[in-house]
């Protein structure tokens, strides 16, 4: 977009210069937002990409059979993380009496000489897998949000291309599970009872148009990604040739 300047910076560091005011927009999960307490920053968009749940995870040693927590009867219950904030509020919620050990990255391989347990970000859970952590109990969930400092969100102009940036985005993200599909029919060929395939509708109906000489029908419509092997068996099927597939790079509905 014409007149944005970029910045690749850490991600909490981005969430803090958005609170400040000091940036604009930026692209942030919703844990680091509740993380960092930055009540300036406004949620514009989920882009849903990487999906991750924050979770306390113990080690497999201090978990019961019900999968419930084993705390020390000599000392405090010991955490590590690098979600403090969160942490203390699900301790809080729990009423647990624990220590927490703040931590800056590899928070898995803690316990459980160093820890009991942790408070992490988790994907797939195969790296708490690896390390012998039992997952008890989920904090949040949170993915990758489009975001805006409340300062730029609340002014007019700044509101508007922020907007125009969100329209871009929705339109790539639309796009990635779409594809456009082109085939051709012979003129003796039943449209109706070709496009009344429940796939074949496109977004709202198919584009259709006479071949160049006669003889047939062109027809174009915007598919799912995931429906093309079955599509082009069903087109093939009731007499379509020359299909076509290719990528959408936007979609704007």
């Amino acid at each position: 977009l014409a007149g944005w300047a970029a910045k690749l910076m850490k991600p909490r560091d981005c969430i803090r210069m958005l609170h400040l005011g000091i940036r604009d927009v930026g692209f942030s999960g919703l844990d680091l937002v509740k993380e960092v307490d930055a009540f300036n920053v406004v949620p514009i968009m989920d882009t849903k990409l990487d999906p991750v749940r924050i979770v306390a995870a113990a080690s497999s040693k201090i978990v019961d059979r019900n999968g419930e927590l084993i705390l020390p009867t000599n000392r405090p219950l010991r955490i590590a993380t690098e979600y403090e904030r969160l942490t203390s509020e699900w301790l809080r919620a729990k009423r647990i009496h624990a220590t927490i050990v703040s931590t800056s990255g590899a928070t898995e391989v803690y316990p459980p000489e160093d820890a009991d347990m942790i408070v992490d970000n988790s994907a797939t859970g195969t790296t708490l897998r690896a390390n012998n952590l039992v997952i008890i109990d989920t904090l949040m969930t949170s993915s990758t949000h489009l975001v805006a400092s409340k300062a730029a969100f609340d002014n007019p102009l700044k509101r508007a291309e922020i907007e125009k940036m969100k329209l871009v985005l929705e339109s790539v993200l639309e796009a990635r599970n779409m594809v456009l599909m082109e085939f051709n029919l012979p003129q003796h060929i039943n449209l109706d009872a070709v496009l009344s395939h429940p796939e074949l509708g496109g977004l709202r109906r198919p584009t259709i148009s006479a071949l160049h000489g006669g003889g047939g029908h062109a027809v174009k419509m915007a598919v799912k990604k995931t429906k093309v092997p079955e599509l082009l068996v069903v087109v093939k099927s009731v007499g379509g040739t020359d299909v076509l597939v290719s990528h959408i790079h936007h979609l704007v509905r």
